[in-house]
C-alpha cells in the first residue's frame, strides 16, 4: 500500500482477523488508527457467513478504518 491509502476492515469483534487494532499495535504495523465505528454501508450486502456457514449478525460487525503511513 502507498502511504496515505486507506484501509477498511469489516468483521465481528469476535473474529481475531478483524478485530481492531490499539492505535499502539497499528502504529507498530505501519498504520494510524482512523476510526472504529458500525459496519460501513458498502461493506453491508448479501447474506454473510461465517466459515460454518452460518449467517452473522451483521449488526454486531464494525469497520475499522487505517492509514498507511
Amino acid at each position: 500500500m502507498e502511504s496515505g491509502s486507506l484501509l477498511h476492515v469489516t468483521g465481528t469483534i469476535n473474529n481475531k482477523f478483524s478485530k481492531p487494532m490499539s492505535a499502539s499495535k497499528a502504529q507498530a504495523a505501519g498504520f494510524e488508527l482512523i476510526s472504529t465505528g458500525p459496519m460501513s454501508a458498502v461493506h453491508n450486502f448479501g447474506v454473510q457467513k461465517s466459515t460454518k456457514g452460518r449467517p452473522l449478525k451483521t449488526s454486531e460487525s464494525v469497520t475499522t478504518i487505517y492509514r498507511k503511513l
